[in-house]
C-alpha cells in the first residue's frame, strides 16, 4: 500500500517514480565527481548540465540534509564518511523521494557524526517524508524510531511502538528468550596463556598494541573503520 492504494513494484524504475529510494550499505558516489554532479546522478533531465545549472538544482537538496554551506563543486573524495552519507541523501531528495530506506547508514560512523546524521533524518520525518531506518544499534532505534519490525530467523514480526518497548524487552523480542536465557554458564576458568602478542604494528595502527590469549578466553578486537582494528587482527 502506498497513499492508501495497493500497488504492484516490478522494477526500480517503478519504485523511484512512486517515490521510493534506498541508501546501500555501500556508498555508491563517484569520487572523482562533485557533490552537484553526484547529487543529479541517476535524475532524468537534459543530458548536459553546465556546472552552474548542477549547482542550483541541487543547493536545495544540499541544505535540507545540513549541507547548505558545502560548495556543491567540491569532489566527493575530498568529503568525510558523514559528508558523503548526507550527499547519499540528497541525492534522493533531488529525485524527490518519499519513502526513504536506509540500510545501516551510520555503520562507519563516530558518534558526533552518527547525531548529525540522526538529526538530518528526523528534520526530514518532519517534513513528512516516512523512513524505512535499518539498524543493529539499539540506541537508534530508540533515539529515532516509532515502531519497529523485528527480524528473526527469516520471520518479520509485526511492527510495535517503541514507547512499548525498552533495551530488555527489544533484545528479548529479538532473541525468542528471556536475557536471563541470553548466555550458557560459563564451563571451566580461564587457563593458561596460549598466545602472547607483544608490540604489534600495521596500516592504520598508531600505537604498538600487545594482547594476550588465554585458554578458555574470547578474546574481542574493536574499533572505527580505519582505526587499525582489521589490520591487528
Amino acid at each position: 500500500m502506498i497513499g492508501g492504494a495497493a500497488t504492484r513494484i516490478g522494477s526500480a524504475t517503478r519504485a523511484a517514480a512512486l517515490g521510493i529510494a534506498c541508501v546501500t550499505q555501500e556508498l555508491s558516489l563517484v569520487n572523482v565527481l562533485s557533490v552537484a554532479e553526484n547529487a543529479a546522478l541517476g535524475s532524468a533531465g537534459p543530458r548536459i548540465w553546465s556546472a552552474r545549472k548542477l549547482a542550483l538544482r541541487s543547493a536545495p537538496a544540499l541544505s535540507a540534509v545540513g549541507l547548505a554551506g558545502l560548495d556543491p563543486s567540491t569532489p566527493v573524495a575530498q568529503l568525510s564518511v558523514a559528508e558523503r552519507q548526507l550527499v547519499e541523501l540528497a541525492r534522493l531528495l533531488s529525485r524527490n523521494a518519499r519513502i526513504l530506506i536506509l540500510d545501516e547508514p551510520t555503520a562507519a560512523l563516530s558518534d558526533a557524526d552518527i547525531l548529525r546524521v540522526l538529526d538530518v533524518l528526523r528534520s526530514l520525518a518532519g517534513q513528512g517524508r516516512a523512513i524505512i531506518y535499518v539498524t543493529h544499534w539499539l540506541g537508534e532505534v530508540f533515539a529515532l524510531s516509532d515502531r519497529v519490525t523485528i527480524f528473526r530467523n527469516g520471520t518479520s514480526f509485526p511492527p510495535v511502538p517503541t514507547s512499548a518497548l525498552t533495551v530488555e524487552t527489544l533484545i528479548e523480542r529479538m532473541l525468542g528468550r528471556r536475557l536471563d536465557q541470553m548466555f550458557p554458564p560459563r564451563g571451566k576458568a580461564i587457563g593458561k596463556v596460549l598466545l602472547d602478542l607483544d608490540a604489534i604494528t600495521g596500516p592504520g595502527v598508531r600505537k604498538p598494541v600487545s594482547l594476550t590469549l588465554r585458554q578458555g578466553e574470547i578474546l574481542g578486537c574493536a574499533g572505527q573503520i580505519g582505526s587499525g582494528a582489521a589490520a591487528v587482527l
